[in-house]
């Protein structure tokens, strides 16, 4: 009995490490047709930057607030839709900056990758440039930043985005243990979430499982009903319909159709509660975050345009009082603290009414315009400077060859 325990034991061992190393180097979820971490937006697009054959010229860091435009730029000149997901390369964006840059030889314009991601806090940003450019360290980033980086009382906390679930590991917990007020528990659950991938995924294969479940029962009971989505989207039991536990298709960038919106009056009411109150915990956190992501790029001798995105003169008018005054001014000490330059685009003719789908996401007719003007203002940065820098690195090995 006791070999028979030994052995017993051992084998479950081996079946757990085997499982653990399925979910975390094969990511068989990814290819579930349920919502899960590894279906997601920054599991996606960094799985398609570790595809790039060489580190781009810029990438772009940000939230919503930068993939919008972009997504809805590069969908009016494809003429087609993309998707938001995976296509990451910025084709207007390129073009718009190789015009600035007057880089006419298609080999040398500059190529730039979107990791902006939708609900991208300050911290996640920081997870990127620290785990994902580490070792394919573009020649500039350009960050797209607005005051909801920082400030978002609909976020728990660091610990809760998905991209931290996503790239966090255990080496980032000290400094999350550090600014987080979080209990025992909470801080066990996080630990394990680093170090064991059946404890990071038990939320998506209950999700998984729960759906399979569903299915046979429907099969085998052909009376039962389940709660499902209809074409009106609305919850409620049906024999046809789409289990909200699936995710079925590829999210996708229509040419133009505003991406990343909701009503305004849902907008105005959801950002009330991401402003108010403010929660100065939080935004001093994320600060630390910003400044130890400029000291990273400053290690590695990345150049960094922070570029302040436009928001609604409505949706200023939601934030608390001195909140934003306080939001520039740190920014700009940060800045020259570390060598990276800032341009403020939050004011006219940015800021109008008219420009915003939803007083805080870029409409999709003036999306190619403001991309224009992010070209130019890169052109006349630091940016610039790093890219004719990576050029003339490929003319020199390009006449080696020769």
């Amino acid at each position: 009995m006791k070999s028979f325990f030994i052995s017993t034991t051992i084998c479950v061992c081996a079946l757990v490490i085997v499982l653990d190393l399925w979910l975390n180097l094969g990511h068989p979820l990814a290819h579930a047709p349920t919502a899960s971490l590894d279906r997601g937006e920054i599991f996606t697009a960094t799985q398609e930057y570790k595809k790039v054959a060489k580190a781009p010229d810029v990438v772009l860091l940000g939230s919503s607030l930068v993939t919008a435009p972009v997504m809805q730029a590069d969908a009016i000149l494809a003429n087609q839709p993309i998707s938001r997901f995976s296509q990451r390369n910025c084709e207007f964006l390129e073009a718009a900056l190789a015009k600035k840059l007057d880089s006419h030889d298609p080999s040398t314009s500059p190529k730039i990758f979107c990791l902006a991601v939708g609900g991208e806090m300050v911290s996640d940003a920081y997870l990127i440039v620290k785990h994902v450019l580490d070792n394919k360290t573009p020649s500039a980033i350009i960050y797209g930043i607005a005051p909801r980086d920082f400030q978002d009382n609909i976020m728990p906390g660091v610990q809760s985005s998905e991209t931290f679930h996503v790239l966090a590991r255990v080496n980032d917990l000290p400094d999350l243990f550090q600014t987080a007020n979080l209990t025992w528990e909470q801080k066990t659950n996080i630990f394990l979430e680093r170090v064991w991938g059946l404890w990071r995924y038990h939320a998506d294969i209950k999700t998984y499982l729960t759906l399979r479940a569903k299915k046979l029962l429907e099969a085998c009971l052909p009376w039962v009903m389940f709660d499902k989505y209809g074409e009106t989207l609305e919850l409620k039991p049906r024999k046809r319909g789409q289990f909200p536990e699936e995710a079925i298709g590829v999210l996708q960038a229509f040419p133009n159709v505003a991406v990343e919106h909701t009503s305004a009056e849902a907008a105005r009411f959801e950002y009330i509660r991401r402003y108010n109150p403010p929660n100065q915990k939080m935004i001093d956190a994320e600060f630390e975050y910003l400044q130890k992501l400029l000291a990273l790029c400053s290690q590695r001798g990345t150049p960094v345009l922070l570029i302040n995105m436009p928001l609604s003169q409505f949706n200023k008018s939601l934030m608390p009082k001195e909140f934003y005054t306080a939001y520039l001014n740190r920014l700009g000490s940060l800045s020259k603290a570390y060598d990276a330059e800032f341009v403020d685009l939050n004011k006219n003719p940015w800021d109008a009414e008219a420009n915003f789908a939803d007083t805080v996401h870029l409409s999709p007719a003036v999306s190619q315009k403001f991309l224009d003007q992010v070209a130019a203002v890169a052109a006349q940065s630091s940016v610039s400077i790093a890219i004719r820098k990576s050029n003339q690195s490929i003319a020199v090995i390009k006449q080696s060859i020769h």
